[in-house]
């Protein structure tokens, strides 16, 4: 054979070959669309193995089987993994599009319908709110919750004020989380008020109010009066509401809050007075102070809260060399865990808040795994490992956090492709949103 003819055939071997090969990865591919369009998650995982085996990892297609794996549980007959499927794909962006459309055109599930329907609405689909509208008289209270999404706070104030008198809480909560999207008109101000101060469910006055911030310096006795709520919660809400409200009035009365030392509701008013309005810094001293006292409380969750304040003020040396030193030294891991994840944004505290956030990689812990995840957007070589090792640990809360932070946060879907079947529904779930949200960012 000549030296001609033998280079021929070997480059006619060579292209068979390589058709071959991407023939083979043609087909593996086409099962697993097959497999996606018969709505067969079992079946178009073991494809997407094959397939990867022979071509690579195809972000695209494993969003796809993401989306289907959030698509069965949110229409599985349980209400927390049916919740926890809606959260995930409303948190997913674009990429979850498709999927809430399919549940939206689901008459099947009336109430998996109601749910997708509402979330579209709320994105902006003007036909999604108008199917919205005509479930609004619907005798499920779950649906008719879903169902407010529709109203205009201002043209409809009379729905929601009769919905916040509902036998159902779920519609109670959602009429107050509605409130809070527009202005207020007398008629609604009095039924939130109403409902802050009487309904059963810390939630929903929580809610009103929030709602309530809307209404100005006219619903501050209001928000003044949520200040002894029974409820941390309403509390702490209503500190929030009255410096939305009317940020000079609330300085006054907020003030009162800071004698009666370190709780929820007072870090959250020095909070509030530490930032400067348009210039006036009167009581920001005294605030801040009181924050750096909270650095001191017995209770961990105050220190904690004391600190991420702290740190959500304007930047100074003195405040981060506080903070800094707070994150080393405290006694308590949950403390160094949350100050380490915030100064880690902070110029110039990087490297000692990495530092920290190391020394909590041992022994495995929630923790540990935190720590880990606050670490994945570097792709830290020590984080990676922990992650990779909390992937097979039996805690089934640890698989949970690794998963979301190696898919979204280190942007690695496809590392963490076999937690879509994992035996806990919870984490089959977080990590599908995970990687559906992933494909959203890219």
């Amino acid at each position: 054979m000549t030296r001609h003819r033998a280079i021929t055939a070997l480059v006619g071997i060579l292209c068979t070959a390589t058709l071959q090969t991407a023939g083979c990865a043609a087909t593996q591919q086409v099962q697993v669309v097959s497999a996606l369009e018969a709505r067969n998650v079992t079946e178009a995982l073991a494809a997407y193995e094959r397939m990867r085996e022979a071509e690579g990892a195809d972000s695209a297609l494993l969003a796809r089987i993401a989306a289907l794996i959030l698509e069965s549980e949110a229409l599985a007959d349980n209400h927390p993994t049916q919740d926890a499927s809606f959260s995930q794909l409303t948190a997913a962006g674009t990429a979850a599009h498709p999927t809430l459309q399919r549940l939206a055109d689901d008459d099947a599930h009336p109430r998996q319908k109601a749910h997708a329907l509402s979330i579209l609405a709320s994105h902006g689909d003007a036909a999604a709110r108008a199917e919205l509208r005509a479930l609004l008289d619907s005798d499920d209270s779950d649906i008719r919750a879903y169902a407010l999404a529709s109203v205009n706070v201002v043209d409809d104030a009379p729905t929601l004020a009769a919905a916040l008198a509902h036998t159902s809480g779920a519609v109670r909560l959602a009429a107050a989380n509605v409130s809070a999207q527009g202005p207020l008109v007398p008629e609604l101000v009095l039924a939130l008020t109403d409902a802050s101060r009487n309904d059963p469910l810390p939630s929903v006055r929580a809610a009103c109010v929030r709602a309530l911030s809307r209404g100005g310096s006219e619903a501050v006795e209001a928000l003044r009066e949520r200040l002894s709520d029974p409820s941390e919660a309403v509390r702490m809400a209503a500190v929030g509401a009255l410096a939305v409200a009317d940020r000079v009035r609330a300085r006054e009365i907020l003030t009162s809050l800071l004698a009666m030392g370190p709780n929820s509701a007072s870090i959250e008013a020095a909070r509030v007075l530490a930032m400067p309005i348009e210039g006036d810094d009167r009581g920001v001293v005294d605030a801040r102070a009181f924050l750096l006292r909270g650095l001191r409380a017995a209770e961990p969750a105050l220190r904690t809260q004391s600190a991420v304040a702290l740190a959500g003020l304007p930047s100074d040396a003195s405040m981060n060399d506080t903070l800094l030193s707070a994150m080393e030294n405290d006694a308590d891991a949950s403390v160094k865990l949350l100050l380490a994840a915030t100064m880690l944004t902070h110029v110039g505290a990087e490297q000692r808040a990495r530092a920290v956030l190391h020394s909590l990689f041992a022994p495995m812990s929630m923790n540990a795994v935190q720590a880990a995840a606050a670490l994945a957007k570097e792709h830290d070589r020590e984080a990676m490992h922990v992650l990779a090792v909390a992937l097979r640990e039996s805690n089934a809360a640890y698989r949970r956090v690794s998963a979301r932070a190696v898919a979204r946060d280190a942007m690695l879907p496809d590392l963490v492709r076999r937690a879509l079947a994992d035996e806990d529904a919870m984490v089959r779930i977080v990590t599908a949103g995970a990687i559906l949200s992933a494909e959203s960012a890219r």
